[in-house]
C-alpha cells in the first residue's frame, strides 16, 4: 500500500439498509381537509357517544340533597365539672366539630334506622339498566303497560309492616309475586318452591334457610308482577347512611354543624335527617339528665353523714364553751385586762402612800399596818388575775379552732345542698348547648343536572370522532407511502 493512498471503511449489512422516505408533519390546511374528509365519522361517533350519554341521564336515578342545620354553643357550661359544679383546671370547651362524630356513631343512625325501619326494604323488580327510568316515565305519564317477564314498568307499590329472616336470609332478597288482588306469592330468589299468602295477614313461610314472617299491608300493581323484599343487617344499614353523611362547619368557630344527605328518594333521606336530629337531641338531654341524675344521687348519699358532721362539730364547740366558761372569750379578756391594770394602779398607790406614812410614822403604826394589809391583798388580787389572763389566750385559741372546724363542716355541707338542688333543676331541664336550627325539608330539584351529562358526552363525542378522524388519516398515509415503496 501506496504512502498516498486514502483507507475505505468496509461496507457492512447495516449500512445498506434504507429507512424510506421521511414522514411530511400533518399541516393546519392538511388537519382541516382530515375533518372535513371524515366528517360523516365524526358526525357518527359524536352523535352515538351523545346517545348513551342521554341514555345514561335518562336511566340513571336523579339524586337529591337534603340539608339540617345544627348549632352547638361553645359555653363553659360544656365543660367537665366537679361534683360540685367547679370547672376542672385545664379542660377545653366544647367544639362544634366534636359532635360530628357522635351523628355518625352507632347509637344515633342505628336508633333512627330501627324507627324508621330502614332495615326492611320493599320494592318493585325492574328491568336491567333502564327499567327504573322507564318506570319513572310510565308513572309521571299515567301509563301502565301489560306486565313482561314479572318486572315492574310502573305504578307498582309494596309496603311491608313486618318482616323476620334467620341470620341466614339477612341481606338476600326474596322474591313476591303478585296473583291477585288480594294474594301472593313468596319464595327465595333461587328455590321454585312458593309458599302463598294474603294482603294484611301474617304470614309464617319455612323456606330453604329457615322461618320467614312476612306481613304485607299494601300491594299495588298487575297480576304477575314481581317484587323483591329483603331484611338488612343494621351494621350494614348504619354503615351505609354514616358513610353518605357530609357533616361540615359553617364557618370558623360558628358552631352551626351542616348536616347533609344525598340520595335518590327525597322524602326518605329527608326522614332520614331529621330522625337523626330528633334521636341525636334525645341523645343529648338523656346524657345531660343522666349525668345531674348520677352526680345528684352521689350528693344526695353524703347529706346524712355531712350533716352529722355538722351536728358533731357543733356539739363540740358548745360544749367546750360551757366547760370553760367562755361565753365571749374577747369580751372576758377585755374586763380581766381592765380589772388587773387597775389593780395594778391602786397597788402603786398603795405604795407610794406606805412610803409616805413610813417616813413619819414607825412601821408598827395602825395606819400603816392596815396599808400593809391592803397591799397584800392588791397583790394576792393582781396574781389572780395573771392567771386568769393567762389561761385565756389558751382557751381562746382552742375555741376559735373549733370554730373554724364547725365553719368547714357548715359551709361543706351547704355547699352539698346548694349543688344537690342545683342538679335537680338541671335534671329537669330539656334545654342544652346544642338546639335544631333548620329541619331538614323535603328538596325538589335535583342536585344534578341531566344537561350537564348529555353536554360532556357531546364534547367526549366530538373528542372521540376528531381523534378517530385522525388516526385513519394517518393510517391511510402510512398505507399509501409504504404500500408504493412495496
Amino acid at each position: 500500500m501506496g504512502k498516498n493512498e486514502i483507507l475505505t471503511p468496509e461496507v457492512t449489512p447495516f449500512d445498506r439498509f434504507d429507512p424510506g422516505p421521511a414522514l411530511v408533519p400533518f399541516r393546519l390546511a392538511e388537519h382541516v381537509g382530515v375533518m372535513v374528509r371524515h366528517r360523516l365519522f365524526i358526525v357518527l361517533v359524536t352523535l352515538s357517544v351523545a346517545a348513551l350519554g342521554a341514555l345514561y341521564a335518562l336511566a340513571r336515578p336523579q339524586s337529591y340533597t337534603a340539608n339540617l342545620l345544627i348549632h352547638v354553643t361553645d359555653m363553659r357550661s360544656s365543660e367537665p365539672r366537679t361534683l360540685l359544679g367547679e370547672t376542672t383546671p385545664g379542660s377545653a370547651y366544647k367544639r362544634a366539630m366534636s359532635e360530628a362524630e357522635l351523628l355518625r356513631s352507632r347509637a344515633v343512625i342505628g336508633t333512627a334506622a330501627t324507627r324508621l325501619r330502614l332495615d326492611v326494604v320493599a320494592e318493585p323488580r325492574y328491568f336491567p339498566l333502564i327499567g327504573t327510568a322507564l318506570a319513572r316515565w310510565n308513572a309521571r305519564h299515567g301509563v301502565a303497560p301489560a306486565p313482561y317477564g314479572g318486572f315492574a314498568w310502573g305504578g307498582e307499590r309494596i309496603r311491608v309492616s313486618e318482616l323476620t329472616v334467620p341470620p341466614e336470609l339477612l341481606d338476600q332478597p326474596l322474591l313476591v309475586t303478585r296473583l291477585d288482588r288480594e294474594r301472593y306469592s313468596l319464595r327465595a330468589a333461587d328455590d321454585r318452591r312458593a309458599v302463598v299468602g294474603r294482603v294484611g295477614t301474617p304470614l309464617a313461610a319455612a323456606l330453604d334457610g329457615g322461618s320467614v314472617h312476612l306481613t304485607i299491608a299494601a300491594l299495588e300493581g298487575a297480576p304477575g308482577t314481581d317484587y323483591l323484599v329483603a331484611r338488612r343487617s343494621v351494621p350494614a344499614v348504619i354503615e351505609e347512611i354514616g358513610a353518605g353523611l357530609d357533616i361540615a362547619e359553617l364557618g370558623k368557630d360558628t358552631g352551626v354543624l351542616s348536616v347533609r344527605l344525598q340520595g335518590a328518594e327525597p322524602r326518605r333521606i329527608t326522614a332520614v335527617l331529621n330522625e337523626i336530629g330528633n334521636v341525636y337531641m334525645e341523645h343529648v338531654h338523656r346524657q345531660k339528665a343522666s349525668e345531674s341524675t348520677g352526680s345528684m344521687d352521689v350528693l344526695r348519699a353524703r347529706l346524712p353523714g355531712l350533716r352529722q358532721r355538722v351536728a358533731a362539730a357543733e356539739e363540740r364547740y358548745e360544749s367546750y364553751r360551757s366547760r370553760h366558761g367562755a361565753a365571749d372569750v374577747v369580751e372576758d379578756t377585755r374586763l380581766a385586762l381592765g380589772r388587773l391594770s387597775s389593780t395594778r394602779e391602786q397597788l402603786a398607790q398603795l405604795q407610794r402612800r406606805r412610803a409616805e406614812l413610813g417616813v413619819r410614822f414607825g412601821d408598827q403604826h395602825p395606819e400603816l399596818l392596815a396599808l400593809d394589809r391592803q397591799l397584800e391583798g392588791a397583790r394576792r388580787e393582781i396574781a389572780g388575775l395573771e392567771a386568769d389572763t393567762g389561761r385565756l389566750p389558751a382557751v381562746a385559741t382552742e375555741l376559735e379552732r373549733r370554730a373554724r372546724d364547725l365553719k368547714a363542716e357548715t359551709d361543706l355541707y351547704n355547699a352539698v345542698l346548694r349543688r344537690t338542688e342545683e342538679l335537680d333543676v338541671d335534671a329537669g331541664d330539656r334545654s342544652s348547648n346544642v338546639r335544631i336550627v333548620d329541619e331538614a325539608v323535603v328538596p325538589t330539584k335535583p342536585a344534578g343536572s341531566r344537561k350537564a351529562i348529555v353536554a360532556i358526552s357531546v364534547v367526549l363525542g366530538l373528542f372521540f370522532g376528531i381523534g378517530g378522524a385522525f388516526f385513519l388519516a394517518l393510517r391511510e398515509r402510512l398505507r399509501q407511502q409504504y404500500g408504493g415503496d412495496a
